[in-house]
């Protein structure tokens, strides 16, 4: 027995918030929506989806309970959209599109591959090892422009606890609190003496 289409009754003030957003409609509930229309069964989306079928036609009916209007025609043999789920499915699956997208960039940026990274370095790391890792991660990581902050270690410490950069090379075997280190080389340094001084014979000074 198919249901009533309330496709022209009036949406409930108390279902939309003063900014217009639909209090109350999760994410998976768009999904559900979704899944219904392109399956044309709520048995056949639960399938897709791997949930529950009470599930699915439960969520659906508290989004049309809460938007007032019925988004789908129910009937033996599965379900169709109304006039009013019709015109919702499509801006569903633009929203959904869109929470997806912001969900993968926001991961790309988190992950390095996406955006800008700001990166501490001491002035006299500039060069060398260091200089050509940069370069080769910028030019493989096309989506990344890498931000450079001179500083001392102290201060690139305190900008990384606050979150003003993101990564620093430091000197030394400093290991602060609250950050994660990792050692990535070792570097001779080298003393230049006088050939009468009483160390110059040595072949290291350690």
């Amino acid at each position: 027995m198919s249901s009533i289409d309330r496709s022209d009754v009036p949406v409930s003030k108390s279902a939309i918030s003063l900014d217009g957003a639909v209090a109350g409609v999760e994410v998976r509930h768009l999904r559900y929506v979704i899944a219904a229309a392109d399956q044309g069964s709520f048995y056949r989306a639960a399938m897709a989806l791997d949930v529950e079928q009470s599930a699915i036609s439960r969520r659906i009916r508290d989004v049309e309970d809460r938007l007032g209007v019925s988004l789908f025609m129910r009937h033996s043999d599965g379900v169709d959209l109304t006039n009013a789920g019709q015109k919702f499915i499509n801006h569903a699956r633009l929203a959904l599109k869109q929470i997806d997208l912001a969900i993968k960039l926001a991961g790309s940026a988190g992950r390095g591959e996406h955006g800008i990274i700001r990166v501490g370095l001491f002035s006299s790391l500039a060069s060398g090892f260091i200089a050509d890792l940069l370069k080769t991660y910028e030019s493989s990581e096309t989506g990344v422009h890498i931000e450079y902050l001179e500083g001392a270690p102290s201060e690139h410490i305190a900008a990384i606890r606050r979150f003003r950069i993101d990564v620093a090379f430091l000197t030394g075997q400093t290991a602060p609190a609250g950050c994660e280190t990792e050692h990535l080389w070792i570097e001779k340094v080298f003393a230049v003496l006088s050939a009468s001084h009483p160390l110059a014979a040595k072949g290291s000074i350690g």
